[in-house]
């Protein structure tokens, strides 16, 4: 079954939708009248599921290219205590011609999986993923939106807490680039000039931009997702996980939750594998909330 959650998109993208779909049941067309973003259309999608009708569900980011051994390779690797698994994925551009623009994860690179990690680092693309959905319970309803929310970081969260996560080093799947990414490989380059743009010139480094973004985006998200987690899952982390999920949940005021991340950003290879993210909270944390502040006094 493939559920199509039409998001209020224009009156030709619905006819071209029901178009390609009408003459096959095994498409489920659900049309929207209010556009809610990427967010919050996923919750609207994985909500109109049945957790005893369906067992395995997959995401579809309708940009994406799926390679033909995609869904059958998945399958094939979850497991009863692996109730999500997910593949490492090509970078294309627009064209998707020639050869691909970038991989991820890097090759011999096996991201970090442990809830402590997925909470700080986004490592799971959804649509690499593949998930059971007797976890549908939990995940939903979505933690509160903030400013930079993911669905994908928020599955692999509940998964990771219920079970594991198993990743399988094929790039199953292509992730295609271009100019309308609801969130893309670009994204937070994106997010910077917009920062810089609006500090109209003020001589404030780079680093000290980087630093006020992710205290603004990424720490109430972080918080936001150890809430929903802590009251949803408190009978499942171990003894040793549960502090740091709640010290993630009030990251801003929690000095244990900085120093896991202090103790976690000085391993040059647990950086490389999750993207040097403990680093850059650890930078928001001490300069990006002087900078935010700053800021936002100043404008």
């Amino acid at each position: 079954t493939c559920v199509i959650s039409d998001d209020a998109s224009s009156p030709e993208g619905s006819a071209l939708i029901r178009a390609e779909t009408q003459s096959d049941d095994r498409f489920v067309v659900v049309e929207h009248s209010q556009r809610l973003g990427s967010y919050r259309n996923f919750e609207r999608a994985l909500s109109s599921i049945d957790p005893a009708s369906i067992d395995l569900i997959a995401l579809c980011d309708q940009d994406d290219l799926w390679h033909p051994d995609k869904l059958a390779t998945l399958v094939a690797e979850v497991g009863a205590d692996t109730p999500l698994v997910f593949s490492a994925m090509r970078v294309i551009d627009a064209q998707s011609a020639g050869e691909p623009i970038g991989r991820y994860p890097a090759a011999n690179s096996r991201p970090l999986v442990g809830v402590d990690e997925l909470l700080i680092n986004n490592v799971v693309p959804g649509a690499s993923a593949m998930f059971r959905s007797t976890l549908l319970p939990t995940i939903l309803p979505f933690p509160d939106e903030t400013a930079r929310s993911f669905h994908d970081q928020w599955i692999a969260v509940v998964a990771a807490a219920i079970g594991a996560i198993r990743y399988i080093d094929r790039e199953l799947y292509d992730y295609r680039q271009h100019d309308a990414n609801a969130v893309g490989h670009r994204d937070r380059s994106t997010q910077l000039a917009s920062r810089r743009q609006r500090l109209r010139g003020r001589a404030i480094t780079g680093v000290v931009q980087d630093a006020a973004l992710s205290y603004e985006t990424e720490v109430p998200w972080i918080e936001a997702m150890a809430t929903a987690l802590a009251q949803r899952v408190s009978d499942r982390p171990g003894p040793q996980l549960r502090p740091k999920v709640a010290d993630l949940s009030r990251l801003r005021s929690a000095p244990r939750a900085r120093a896991l991340i202090a103790r976690h950003a000085i391993s040059p290879v647990r950086a490389h594998r999750s993207l040097s993210a403990e680093r850059r909270l650890l930078a928001a944390l001490t300069v990006g909330r002087l900078a935010s502040a700053w800021f936002n006094r100043s404008r």
